[in-house]
């Protein structure tokens, strides 16, 4: 793919930070599957897992510093992009970022533990993640991914009686709770959130909440530019102009909404950007994937990475890459064998 990102930048003649940027991600992923494929080879699964519990401690740790420190407390690392009415940012620059990485290494979380969360610390970081992003990273786009996980999650686990009933009584509780919860949440972009969806038609919510508007935008009109375009790669550069096209093609349908040239989607990104290239790169996804004896965990594994990588997360993101390094050397049917 780094080969085909070289051959897209010389076509269309543009060398500057955009065509290194894109250069350098694809460079990128070839370096993370590298990297995770000496590690899954090379260390115990028990070693994976603790390694993951301690970078997730850190960046809860981040996150706890900075609600009682204040949001700057770790500028000197990164830049922070917050305000008065959003949430920390952790080891992120923004709090949306935050949230989608503590989804992100909570998936993590469950591969290593065969999504079987048997063992007290785990469960307690995945636990302890859902709080943080809905609570502390206030982030309305990744509270929305996170509920979506979780509802998915329960519905690929039917079959497990101890697991469904963990959710009966977990929603049973909220609802005895009832007015306490909600007022716990108040002020909260979360609160704000189920407010919309319950008072809205889901297709709505684009109209309303200014993040989702915005990030949604980036994610239909670059699909939809690639796919109306039969998937022709378009470069580093042209989607400003085509974000523009295309809004009015949706009749400016999303209100807020950004016409820059970065897309803030991975999965937009690199359907827009290398176009065919992006096909191989979804089928191998698809095909690790099933390389997991229960298909159900594949089915789930599959929707939480594609909602993941259709936010901002860009797909040099490393994290992706030990989810397919670990479905390739079968990590999960090896777990199944040992047990």
């Amino acid at each position: 793919m780094a080969l085909f990102s070289i051959f897209v930048t010389i076509v269309y003649m543009r060398f500057d930070t955009a065509s290194i940027r894109g250069l350098f991600i694809t460079l990128g992923i070839f370096t993370s599957v590298a990297v995770f494929h000496r590690a899954i080879k090379l260390f115990k699964q028990s070693l994976l897992l603790k390694f993951v519990l301690i970078v997730n401690a850190i960046w809860l740790a981040a996150g706890a510093f900075q609600l009682i420190l204040g949001k700057d407390v770790f500028s000197f690392l990164v830049v922070v992009r917050t305000s008065e009415n959003r949430g920390v940012t952790g080891l992120a620059p923004e709090p949306t970022f935050f949230g989608t990485y503590l989804i992100f290494i909570s998936l993590l979380l469950l591969k290593l533990s065969n999504y079987q969360l048997k063992q007290i610390g785990p469960l307690l970081a995945v636990v302890t993640n859902l709080l943080f992003i809905v609570l502390i990273a206030k982030s309305a786009m990744a509270s929305l991914i996170a509920l979506l996980l979780v509802c998915f999650y329960f519905m690929a686990n039917l079959t497990n009686l101890k697991l469904v009933a963990f959710g009966l009584g977990s929603l049973l509780l909220l609802s005895l709770l009832g007015g306490t919860f909600s007022d716990l949440l108040d002020g909260y972009r979360i609160s704000a959130l189920m407010t919309l969806i319950s008072s809205a038609n889901i297709f709505e919510l684009a109209l309303l909440d200014e993040s989702i508007s915005s990030r949604l935008s980036h994610v239909v009109y670059s699909i939809h530019a690639s796919i109306a375009d039969g998937f022709l790669p378009h470069g580093f550069h042209q989607f400003k102009e085509y974000h523009t096209d295309t809004s009015i093609f949706y009749q400016n349908y999303f209100i807020y909404e950004e016409a820059t040239s970065k897309i803030m989607s991975g999965l937009g990104s690199i359907m827009f950007e290398l176009g065919w290239a992006a096909l191989v790169y979804i089928g191998v996804f698809i095909k690790y994937a099933f390389h997991q004896n229960d298909k159900r965990k594949a089915v789930f594994e599959l929707f939480a990475l594609v909602l993941v990588m259709l936010t901002a997360i860009p797909l040099a993101f490393p994290l992706f890459y030990f989810l397919l390094v670990a479905n390739y050397l079968n990590l999960t049917n090896k777990t199944e064998a040992a047990v």
